[in-house]
Parts: C-alpha cells; sequence; structure tokens
C-alpha cells in the first residue's frame, strides 16, 4: 500500500486532461494527413490518365515519323536487316517521356505507402485513444469511492430531525455499493442531508395523522443512487403529505415572487428552490431554519447536474438529482448557429430531431414545435446569444432545421440550430481571470484545430431570456436567515472534527478553536449562539474560559455546554459553579447532546 498527497491525484487528472486535449490536436491533424492522402490518391489517378495519354501521343508522333525513320534504317548497313516497326528508336524525346512516366509510378508507390502508414496510425490511434481513457479511468478509480462512506452520517441526521420533531422515521438507501467520484459525493453530502431533513420535517406526517389516514405509522424516507450512462441519478422520496402546491402558490404571491398567474404545478414546485423560501410561518432548526432547498440546486448546478422535482408515485415528493459521474470531462453535442460553433452538454439532452421531423404551431401567444401529437416550447439558439436571426414563423410546413429537446427546470424546451455537427468529449476550463462567469456559458474547451469553443449553460440561457416563471428575488437576507452557529473548543482534532461534524449535520454551523485563548480570540469577531467546550486543555481550559464568558458583559449570557471525559461529581460541580449550563460526560448520545444544544439555543434565542 501507498499514501500520497491527494493534490498529486489532482494534478495527474489535471495532466490527463491536457492529454486529452493533445490527444484531440492530434486527432484533427490525423484527419487532415488522411484527407490529404486521398487527395493525393485522386490526384494520382490524374497523372496517370495524362501518362497514357503522353504515352499515346508519342506513338502517334512515331508513326508520322515513319517514312523518315525508314530511310534511316535503310541506308544504315547496321540495321538494314529490320524493319521500322521490329526495332524502336530511342531519341531525346523517349528518353524524358519515360524517365516521366517512371517518376510518376515511384510518386505512386510512395503515395500508396504514405496511404498504408496513416493507416496503421489511425489504428495506433485508436488504441491510444483506448489506453488514454484506461489510464483515465484508473486514476479516476483512485478518487472513487463508495456511496457507503456517508450512510451513516445520512441515517443520523434522520434519526436526530425525526427525535427532533417527535416523529418515527426509517431510512432505505438504495446503492450503498455505487462508486462515485470522491469529490462529487462530497459535494453532495451536506445537500443530501438538507434534503432529508426537509422530508422529515415537511414531508412525513405525525403518528396520528398516519395512522388517521391509514398508513404505517412509521413513515419512510428513500434515497436512491444508480448510474445511467455517463451520469449518477440520486432520488429521494418518503410517503408523506406531498407538496401543498396552493399554499406553495399563495406564499409565493405573499413574497412577491410571482404575481396571480395560471402556472403548473412543476413551476410551483420549483418555487421551493427560492433562497431561503418556506411554507412554514416559523422557521426551525430541522430545515436549517429556512435554509434548504436552494443550497440543495445550488450545489446540483454547480456539479453541472440538474434538479427534477415530481409527485411520488404512490405518496409525498420524489426529488431526483441528475449529475455527471466526472467533473474531468463534459460530453457535448457540437452545434453551429449564425455561423459559429457551440457545445451544449449532453446532460439536459433528451433528444435530437432531424429536419423536417415536425412543425410550427401557434398554441395561444406561444409558438410551439409539435412532433408526434407532443408540443414543445420552442426557442432559437441564435436568439439565446445574442445573434441576429429571422422569427420563427408557422407555415403548415415540416420545419427544416434540425431541434434539440432539452430538459430544463422539470419541462422539456425545444431548441432550434442551424446544424449538428458531431459529439465529443470536452475538458471544460473556466473563463479566466480577466473574463470572469458569463451569463449562458458554462466554461471553454480547446479544440483540436486550436479553435476556442464556447460550452453553453442551456438552463440559464432559457431562464435569463424567459423562463416557465418570472421569479422576483426578494433580498438575499431577508431570504436567508442565518443559520444558528456553534463554537466547538477543543484541543484534541478528532474529539473537535467529530463535534463539528455532528453539529454540521444536524444544520448548524460552526466554528473550532483549539483551546480557551484561540476561542476567546474568535469571540472578540463572532457570535455563536452557543459554545461546546472541554474541560481540560493548554494555555487555557473550560473551566477558566467559561469564567471569563460570564465576566463580560457582552457574552455573558451565551449558552454553554461542557463534554468531557472527567466523570467524577467534584468536576461538574465546578464546572457548574462557574457558570456552565450543561455538563456532558464522555461517552455521550449524539442524540442527547443534540436535544440539550437545542434546548439552549431556543432558550437563549427567547
Amino acid at each position: 500500500m501507498l499514501r500520497i498527497p491527494r493534490s498529486l491525484i489532482d494534478g495527474i487528472l489535471n495532466m490527463m486532461g491536457e492529454t486529452s486535449v493533445s490527444l484531440g490536436q492530434m486527432l484533427e491533424k490525423l484527419q487532415a494527413l488522411s484527407e490529404n492522402g486521398v487527395q493525393m490518391q485522386s490526384q494520382d489517378k490524374v497523372l496517370q490518365a495524362r501518362r497514357f495519354e503522353l504515352e499515346d501521343l508519342i506513338n502517334i508522333q512515331g508513326l508520322a515519323n515513319q517514312d523518315t525513320r525508314l530511310k534511316l534504317v535503310n541506308g544504315d548497313d547496321e540495321l538494314s536487316d529490320f524493319d521500322s516497326l521490329e526495332l524502336d528508336e530511342y531519341n531525346e524525346l523517349y528518353g524524358a517521356t519515360h524517365g516521366y512516366i517512371e517518376a510518376v509510378a515511384d510518386t505512386r508507390v510512395i503515395s500508396q505507402a504514405i496511404s498504408e502508414d496513416v493507416g496503421e496510425l489511425e489504428t495506433l490511434f485508436v488504441q491510444q485513444q483506448r489506453l488514454n481513457r484506461a489510464l483515465q479511468d484508473m486514476v479516476m478509480d483512485t478518487r472513487m469511492v463508495t456511496v457507503s462512506t456517508i450512510t451513516a452520517r445520512l441515517q443520523r441526521a434522520v434519526r436526530q430531525a425525526a427525535r427532533m420533531t417527535g416523529k418515527d422515521v426509517e431510512l432505505e438507501i438504495i446503492g450503498e455499493d455505487l462508486n462515485i467520484d470522491g469529490d462529487v459525493l462530497a459535494k453532495l453530502t451536506d445537500p443530501l442531508m438538507h434534503l432529508l431533513r426537509n422530508a422529515v420535517d415537511h414531508g412525513i406526517e405525525d403518528e396520528e395523522q398516519r395512522f388517521e389516514k391509514g398508513k404505517d405509522v412509521q413513515g419512510l424516507v428513500t434515497l436512491n443512487f444508480a448510474q445511467t450512462g455517463n451520469h449518477i441519478i440520486v432520488s429521494c422520496s418518503d410517503d408523506g403529505v406531498g407538496l401543498d402546491y396552493e399554499r406553495i402558490k399563495s406564499k409565493a404571491i405573499e413574497k412577491g415572487l410571482i404575481e396571480n398567474q395560471d402556472i403548473d404545478d412543476q413551476a410551483i414546485a420549483r418555487l421551493i428552490l427560492q433562497p431561503g423560501f418556506t411554507t412554514r410561518d416559523d422557521a426551525t432548526q430541522v430545515s436549517g431554519r429556512g435554509v434548504g432547498m436552494d443550497v440543495v440546486n445550488d450545489a446540483v448546478i454547480k456539479l453541472k447536474g440538474n434538479l427534477h422535482i415530481d409527485r411520488n408515485a404512490v405518496a409525498g415528493t420524489l426529488i431526483e438529482m441528475r449529475i455527471p459521474i466526472t467533473l474531468l470531462t463534459n460530453h457535448s453535442v457540437l452545434i453551429t448557429a449564425g455561423g459559429e460553433q457551440f457545445a451544449i452538454p449532453t446532460n439536459t439532452l433528451e433528444q435530437i430531431f432531424t429536419p423536417g421531423a415536425g412543425q410550427l404551431e401557434r398554441i395561444g401567444e406561444n409558438l410551439s414545435f409539435s412532433i408526434d401529437r407532443n408540443a414543445y416550447p420552442i426557442e432559437d439558439f441564435s436568439a439565446l446569444v445574442g445573434l441576429t436571426v429571422d422569427e420563427l414563423k408557422v407555415d403548415g410546413e415540416p420545419f427544416r432545421r434540425p431541434v434539440l429537446l432539452l430538459r430544463v427546470d422539470n419541462q422539456l424546451t425545444a431548441v432550434v440550430v442551424d446544424s449538428v455537427e458531431s459529439t465529443l468529449e470536452l475538458v471544460v476550463k473556466g473563463c479566466g481571470k480577466y473574463v470572469g462567469e458569463v451569463s449562458g456559458v458554462a466554461g471553454l474547451s480547446l479544440l483540436g484545430n486550436g479553435q476556442v469553443l464556447p460550452v453553453m449553460d442551456i438552463p440559464q440561457l432559457i431562464r435569463g431570456q424567459s423562463g416557465a416563471v418570472e421569479l422576483s428575488r426578494a433580498p438575499e437576507a431577508q431570504l436567508r436567515p442565518g443559520l444558528s452557529k456553534i463554537l466547538v473548543v477543543d484541543d484534541s482534532l478528532s474529539a473537535r472534527n467529530s463535534l463539528a461534524e455532528l453539529a454540521n449535520d444536524a444544520g448548524y454551523s460552526t466554528l473550532l478553536a483549539r483551546d480557551g485563548l484561540e476561542a476567546l480570540k474568535l469571540l472578540r469577531t463572532e457570535a455563536p449562539d452557543l459554545v461546546l467546550t472541554d474541560l481540560e486543555m493548554p494555555r487555557m481550559n473550560g473551566l477558566e474560559l467559561t469564567s471569563n464568558i460570564r465576566s463580560n458583559s457582552e457574552m455573558s449570557h451565551l449558552p454553554i455546554v461542557m463534554v468531557t471525559s472527567r466523570t467524577m461529581q467534584k468536576h461538574k460541580e465546578e464546572a457548574l459553579a462557574a457558570g456552565v449550563n450543561a455538563y456532558v460526560a464522555k461517552p455521550f448520545i449524539p442524540e442527547d447532546l443534540l436535544s440539550l444544544v437545542s434546548q439552549h439555543i431556543e432558550g437563549g434565542s427567547s
């Protein structure tokens, strides 16, 4: 076994990305060489035709001068025994002509050899691509981890949420053995816990309500991990009450997010992804004090994925996330519009319709693309990126341009392009510090011919153009109330991280300090809602820290919970005398500690 830093693996992966770009450039040159070889063969055929014409001309000229050659032959005593047809005349023209013919023949042999070498080079290049892909997969395997590495945290998050809400909830996880990129899984963990807490708090009814509805008193939340092609599908479903669409709509109107307009259920469901949106009158710590679904959606977008909300097949709500397996490369379709080339990632692509497959129709005031008795709202890609285009018109004839069917915000949208060139794997990079973020552009990629290709973010483009529902975002400060903040003070790294992870999983944000002095330094700039501290620490212990906090008028009200391995009554009495609100001995039950923390935070905030 070898232990190597993660930065080295990341460096190797970046190098693999650059290698993929170089292979793309080599492929471009190889294709150009192959095309030149075809042209060379075509030119060789022309040369062969010219050669035959030249030979015929030489023969005709020889026959025309037959009389002259006959006199020369008969006048020569050495050649008098031969007829003119029995012996050729080798003059300068004949020698030059045959020298030219031999050169053409040699060129043809060289051309055939080059063509054979190009064919072998193409075969070797295909093998090199396979080796490069295999090497990339092997390097990716070093970053792959199974879903089971986070199942304990997910189960704990559900247990804590169920305990704090007084509900009986079971979490079922399917696909624990699935391997996922460690970075992707790490970035998904917190959003998944938000999902689970929301499912318990908002989705699952209490036992009495479930009993009245004839349901099992124990609620069920199912988290399913699966791989489909180059994507990971993560779905979270529950057997609870489901979304209250009418209440969501009324709350959105009340907050000024939408007007009192007629919108479908999918558009209403997307409203819960707005920052700080909640149907509760009082935010709870279980659901992150109003911070939840918007965090999930933002995390999925950053992972170049998309999120789908729907009704569960039986009861409750289904939330499905579709995320690329790796962030190293991006499978895209190359299109042209307005004379320019663009790449569109296939993670939102549902289908490509060839020219003439459907037709344009006008439904009310909106233009739609109709095919197989289905109608989809249509957008012109050129118009989306700001290029000058002719307006789409309904003429009753089959539509003669390619159409991409893309899923944007739970809705299928048809996007018109000029042509579809090919599909390819792209290494996508940022636009750089001098350009920054460009609306509708996910990044840039370099083609084999050196062309810089923009990789488009179609959902962002369409949302910016119109969107199914026009959302008026309220000020961020009003929409996103802060999470309760806990200061964790412990000289042990493992204990400090364990307490921080426990608090984070319960929906709190954390600050970390190694001893009392570092904690006091943090308290001068930060204002936590509670302090979790150890008793024995270097420089300043927990008792001294508590005394300093209680003697400061600005933070004397701060709740303090001491978590220590000292179990003697004397230590507990000293801690309570110093001003500690609660004394917890190790090992502790996580749910009991969190319940204690919640009580003191709510008591302190009231």
